[in-house]
């Protein structure tokens, strides 16, 4: 055995140990991100181990849309996110929130109960004024012409809205096509 080889397998040695503790560091850090996604999802029943029932979910919807719209989850992070769950303290900073419909916001909240039995139902979500606004379906169908996939409305409510732009006198709205200016443009 020469030195050189004892020089190699000591970096060699080394470079395993160090991809090891990198690999430790990522798992690590992947475990921790993945702990606080959850979280961030967890309603307060769950953290309380009060038991639970479908409206989990819709708590998890609210979750996910003032995601969707803001970029950011609704919890501080310099503070308890147990707490902030258990006691609905959510943020709502001016930017981006100054440009978010009010009727978005109430969307929100009203799927952000701490109480179950006060968090809307999927019927009621979907009954939601800011769900049945012609601005959202405008919008939602901009973002599926983006996408070039239509995922997040129906063409069962195509009808609906294209009598509400007659009825109201827009300009008929056909927001997959780009080449056409379009009241939803």
């Amino acid at each position: 055995m020469t030195k050189k080889n004892v020089q190699e397998r000591r970096e060699s040695r080394q470079k395993n140990e160090n991809d090891a503790v990198g690999r430790h560091h990522a798992v690590k850090y992947e475990i921790a991100l993945k702990v606080s996604h959850k979280l961030l999802c967890l309603t307060p029943e769950v953290l309380r181990n009060k038991g639970f029932n479908r409206s989990l979910d819709m708590w998890s919807v609210g979750v996910i849309v003032y995601v969707s719209l803001s970029g950011t989850f609704p919890f501080n992070e310099d503070e308890d996110i147990n707490d902030q769950i258990q006691n609905a303290s959510f943020m709502y900073p001016p930017n981006p929130w100054q440009d978010i419909s009010s009727d978005a916001i109430d969307f929100i909240n009203a799927l952000l109960q701490v109480k179950m039995s006060k968090r809307l139902t999927v019927h009621k979500a979907l009954a939601h004024i800011w769900l049945q606004s012609y601005q959202t379906w405008c919008d939602l169908r901009r973002l599926e012409k983006e996408v070039g996939e239509r995922y997040l409305t129906h063409e069962s409510d195509d009808a609906r809205w294209h009598t509400y732009e007659s009825e109201h006198n827009l300009p008929p709205s056909d927001t997959m096509k780009a080449t056409k200016e379009t009241a939803c443009s």
